[in-house]
């Protein structure tokens, strides 16, 4: 680095490992800790007298933590103001500016660039690790004490605007999750609907279709599904129209709505021929089941098309569904747009990470 830090330590885990964390003392910060740039802390502590040991690896406000092993290396945060005291475990290393913004260089470790350096400074067989001296060779350049601030308080208010972003639109699934459930089990109703709902089972009222291979098909643009999701784009379909897509192996719980032509593979169910039941409401159904309940292996998860045939749900009448579905939709609607404001803004970080720091 083209500034000295005061402190850049890299750490060990105190002897004992998880037989010595408390669920109170002095916070214990490890690798999962340090999550997309913020320190989010669990109830994983240590004494205080372990602490005080270990004073080489003491955090404080102000600190930057910098995981330097794992899959998560590279990852880094700033330790907020109103940190007091902490401690950390070998896989986070701690480093301390003199007199440089924290956040301008966390900024730097987290752009484009610093994850480079962070790439090409890894050592061992795996090439999955950072030492002392890879981390102290880092090249960075320091701009004043002044544009530093300046820079780092444009990214960060950046960064919250996309926290505030994302919790918004938590909000809004959190609310439709709610009035889901109480529409879906007759807990809320229209006041112009008054008739019973009936059970049905869901083979009485929609057929369930298998996906296929694919690599016969030529490059088109009929998007290929999996449980994963998209995968590429053929030129013939498998189905066209409402359908609603639930995993037959691996991710069995994320079923999901989709409207025109489409190609499902040999993972992936998708629904047709519906009888007495809207396609999206069905859809909001599905979001409803436990599905995990109804696995049928012990590893991979797996569903077959007898269970999903077999499963009863209440039914109301087409007009009541219709209502149902266009209150549920205006939700839906409000949160792809809300959800692709996040990726704008999320856009607008990886742009200016990219070119502030060249």
């Amino acid at each position: 680095m083209e500034t000295y830090p005061q402190k850049l330590e890299v750490v060990k885990t105190p002897k004992g490992g998880e037989s010595v964390y408390h669920t109170s003392g002095i916070p214990f910060i490890r690798s999962q800790n340090v999550i997309d740039n913020s320190l989010i802390l669990d109830h994983t502590c240590i004494p205080e007298e372990m602490h005080e040991s270990m004073k080489s690896s003491k955090v404080l406000a102000g600190d930057i933590l910098l995981n330097i092993t794992g899959g998560s290396i590279g990852r880094s945060c700033v330790v907020p103001t109103n940190f007091k005291e902490g401690n950390v475990n070998q896989h986070v290393s701690i480093i301390r500016l003199k007199k440089d913004n924290p956040n301008f260089l966390q900024s730097i470790l987290s752009s484009w660039r610093g994850q480079k350096l962070i790439f090409e400074g890894q050592t061992g067989s795996g090439r999955e690790g950072l030492n002392f001296e890879s981390i102290k060779g880092f090249k960075v350049s320091f701009p004043t004490v002044s544009e530093q601030q300046k820079i780092a308080s444009f990214l960060s208010l950046l960064s919250e605007r996309i926290k505030t972003q994302i919790k918004i639109i938590e909000e809004l699934q959190s609310q439709k999750n709610s009035l889901s459930k109480k529409l879906l089990s007759c807990q809320v109703r229209f006041l112009e609907h008054i008739e019973k709902w009936k059970e049905v089972k869901i083979g009485d009222v929609v057929k369930i279709g298998s996906g296929k291979d694919y690599k016969h098909l030529a490059e088109g643009e009929v998007p290929v599904f999996g449980t994963g999701g998209y995968m590429t784009s053929v030129d013939s379909c498998l189905y066209e129209g409402e359908t609603v897509c639930i995993g037959r192996k691996g991710t069995i719980d994320k079923p999901f709505y989709y409207n025109g032509k489409i190609w499902t593979v040999d993972t992936l169910f998708f629904t047709h021929s519906y009888k007495s039941i809207l396609p999206r409401f069905l859809f909001y159904v599905f979001e409803q089941i436990n599905w995990l309940k109804f696995n049928e292996a012990s590893g991979v998860p797996s569903l077959s098309k007898s269970t999903i045939e077999k499963i009863a749900i209440k039914i109301p009448s087409v007009k009541e569904q219709q209502k149902i579905t266009t209150t549920l939709f205006a939700i839906d609607q409000k949160i792809d747009l809300e959800s692709k404001h996040l990726e704008l803004l999320k856009q607008q970080k990886r742009y200016f990470l990219q070119n502030l720091f060249i």
